[in-house]
Formats: C-alpha cells, sequence, structure tokens
C-alpha cells in the first residue's frame, strides 16, 4: 500500500494516502454543471418516473467477473457502455469489485472508463475507494 500511496503521491500529487488521493480527484473531477443523463427508455424499470435505469444481465455480470458470460451477452448485442441502475457502468462494476482481467477485456473493446455513477463517481473512485489498487494503477496509466 505504501508503494502505491507513494506512485500516487509521485504521479499526480493529489495525496499521500489512497484516501486522500480519492477525496481530492473527486472532488477536482465533479464538474460543477454536470446533469444526469437522460435514459433512454428501454433501459429504465417499468412505469419508473425516476429516469433511473435498471440493471442489465451485463452489469451483473461484469460485477462478478464472470467473463465467458460477459462475451456472450455481448455476441447477443449486449452493450458493454449501457447504463446500470445509478448509472453505474460496466466498468464502473469490474473497477469496483476489482476485477481486473473482466476490466482489461471491456476497455480492449472501447468500453469509455470516464462515465460517471449518479452520485458523480467514476470507475476509477470505485476503485481507490474498495481498495483495488492494481485497478487504481491500470486505470490512470
Amino acid at each position: 500500500m505504501a508503494l502505491l500511496s507513494t506512485a500516487l503521491l509521485l504521479t499526480t500529487g493529489l495525496g499521500r494516502t489512497p484516501d486522500e488521493y480519492w477525496g481530492k480527484v473527486h472532488v477536482q473531477s465533479y464538474p460543477e454543471n454536470w446533469r444526469q443523463p437522460e435514459v433512454p427508455a428501454d433501459h429504465r424499470a417499468e412505469g419508473a418516473e425516476d429516469n433511473n435505469p435498471i440493471d442489465q444481465p451485463i452489469h451483473e455480470a461484469c460485477r462478478a467477473g464472470d467473463l465467458e458470460r460477459i462475451k456472450l451477452l455481448v455476441k447477443a448485442g449486449a452493450r458493454i457502455d449501457a447504463p446500470g441502475r445509478d448509472f453505474e457502468s460496466c466498468v464502473f462494476r469490474a473497477a469496483g469489485q476489482g476485477q481486473m482481467e473482466t476490466l482489461e477485456w471491456l476497455m480492449r473493446r472501447g468500453a469509455n472508463a470516464t462515465t460517471r455513477s449518479r452520485s458523480g463517481y467514476s470507475a476509477l473512485d470505485a476503485a481507490a475507494r474498495n481498495g483495488h489498487f492494481q485497478v487504481v494503477s491500470f486505470l490512470i496509466t
């Protein structure tokens, strides 16, 4: 952990510990004019009026790191950048759970690592917050 903390400090100058880093990155990267994106009708819960998308099977597979299932879902037409519940993307779910192999696969296929959840958090925020420092290192390089 000390090595990652030092790497984060040297690389970004944003803090001495992962918690300091995460807090500063979140504050600096959260735009004042950030608006919640509109959810496509096919991603809303039936009868939902709160503009909150529902999880697709691919989101659960990414959280669990089930790469074979993800590949099957993508082959069947699932979108790797589709928003899930609270606008958490597949990359967000994989990063937050430390699913490095899944994350690498998604990124090689062009998944967007910069999308934000309903609360404004990024995949980098989720990985740092949950102590997945290999994922943090991957996302900042």
